[in-house]
């Protein structure tokens, strides 16, 4: 399964080319794919604070959060190739940052991602 979004970009401030933001769904087992549902769920609700980033968002979690954070990054690293996402710890702080960004028009796809994610059901 392959969702595909496209966001123009700007070549030279000439023309504006399309560049495919896609999410290969096809990489990942059906046990792959519930185990990145449960992890975001699991940082979603676990997020002490939500910040939007120029293309992406960064969320503050707990430490307790770092190993799950970390997992949650290799499975979207496999299936968004697009991403480019950060983790950020400091021994001296009580929390970690997970955050994600990409190139133009990576926000609004994880706007509306986000947004299923949370969504009741």
């Amino acid at each position: 399964m392959e969702r595909k979004f496209h966001a123009p970009i700007c070549a030279n401030n000439e023309s504006m080319i399309e560049l495919p933001i896609v999410c290969d769904l096809g990489t990942l087992t059906a046990g792959e794919r519930e185990r990145q549902r449960e992890l975001w769920s699991s940082v979603l609700s676990a997020a002490e604070e939500r910040r939007e980033l120029e293309e992406g968002y960064g969320f503050r979690l707990p430490a307790a959060k770092l190993q799950e954070a970390a997992e949650l990054m290799a499975i979207e690293r496999r299936c968004c190739e697009f991403l480019k996402l950060r983790l950020e710890a400091d021994a001296a702080e009580p929390h970690v940052w997970f955050s994600l960004e990409g190139p133009d028009g990576t926000k609004k796809v994880l706007a509306e991602a986000l947004e299923s994610m949370t969504r009741s059901p």
